[in-house]
């Protein structure tokens, strides 16, 4: 293909494929499958997922509930905590459609107790270590606090508890990732243990991908293994022919006796996340692109620097040598989600474009 300007490219056989995987690997352990739409946030791709069966999803924002909510979803976890700023759009939320909330402090559920009018359930989220955002596990007694606000409501309904560990993102491999997320499930079913009629969700795409057993968990809300990405694929979470999303690049500059060229695309087209591969700090890495898919990995490619609009790719200088300014190229990028975000549209690999919300 060829293109005058940084696309985002999807494999649309990839990305049902890996829909449907995750959603029938849950059904199986009867685990309820709250996908995280933050990755793709496309009215049509959530779509996708109807066709696999799902019913319930996870946003990151009112306003990407909002978006969901108009494209039919009625039953949407806004996974991020909410803040009493937030009430007024919520409460319009939960006149159409089902909403749960993260609620993480007795300040904020007091707010919403005393000003909705519509019934809300409410996560109260957990830190199980990660030490992002979330009560600590370790504070029972503000769990407890902000649970007697939410019973003696009577429009929050106490649903239950949910834990994302990012921590599982700084590992590699199945046993490393069970090693991280078995202790968050010993916390989550040590509060469930506390309070038999919650429920407890978890939402990290490695365990997701990689492990087959999440005893007493009750529901799963991966997002990025619609996708996935070279961060992934580093982990272990998926092989090459699971990932589903790349951005086609021009090439504005070859530098061929260094091994070098400059593409039009950069840190507005891929962010700044990083990760070590192949023992080189990269932002993303070259793939080839077959008639109708993705195909493998250029050896020894790396985008070893971004700047706002410019990418420094650096790879053997043979296939340097072979570019030329004008020419197009893929690149995989470190973090699926925080590239899609980017864009205003997808281009599916057979040349389709599928429209998306830009930023959530």
């Amino acid at each position: 293909m060829k293109t005058d300007r940084p696309v985002a490219l999807i494999d649309t056989k990839r990305c049902r494929h890996n829909i449907q995987s995750m959603a029938g690997k849950l059904e199986q352990l009867g685990i309820t499958y709250r996908p995280h739409f933050k990755t793709h946030q496309s009215a049509e791709i959530g779509n996708w997922y109807r066709d696999a069966g799902v019913t319930k999803i996870t946003v990151s924002s009112p306003g990407m509930a909002s978006y969901f909510i108009q494209n039919g979803w009625n039953d949407v976890t806004i996974g991020f905590p909410a803040t009493r700023s937030q009430c007024k759009d919520i409460e319009e939320l939960s006149g159409m459609a089902g909403i749960s909330l993260f609620i993480n402090d007795p300040v904020t559920a007091q707010y919403f107790a005393e000003n909705s009018s519509n019934a809300l359930n409410v996560f109260i989220e957990i830190d199980a270590g990660f030490n992002r955002s979330g009560v600590a596990a370790d504070k029972p007694e503000l769990i407890e606090k902000i649970y007697k606000i939410l019973d003696q409501s009577p429009v929050l309904n106490f649903y239950g508890f949910y834990v994302h560990d990012g921590r599982t993102y700084s590992v590699k491999g199945k046993k490393e990732v069970g090693k991280v997320i078995n202790p968050v499930i010993t916390v989550l079913n040590e509060l469930k243990a506390d309070y038999p009629n919650a429920k407890v969700c978890m939402g990290d795409t490695p365990s997701c991908s990689l492990l087959s057993s999440f005893p007493g968990i009750d529901e799963l809300s991966p997002g990025n293994n619609v996708f996935y990405d070279l961060m992934q694929l580093n982990i272990g979470s998926c092989s090459l022919d699971d990932v589903a999303m790349a951005v086609a690049c021009p090439v504005a500059q070859v530098k061929a006796d260094e091994g070098e060229a400059i593409i039009y695309g950069g840190a507005v087209h891929f962010s700044k996340d990083r990760i070590e591969w192949n023992g080189r700090v990269t932002f993303g890495a070259v793939m080839d692109l077959n008639e109708d898919s993705f195909g493998n990995l250029i050896k020894g490619s790396y985008l070893k620097g971004v700047s706002q609009e410019h990418g420094q790719l650096k790879a053997d200088p043979g296939w340097i040598s072979g570019l030329k300014p004008g020419d197009t190229i893929c690149i995989l990028p470190v973090h699926s989600c925080l590239s899609a975000n980017l864009f205003d549209h997808y281009q599916t690999v057979d040349g389709n474009r599928i429209e998306k919300r830009i930023l959530s």
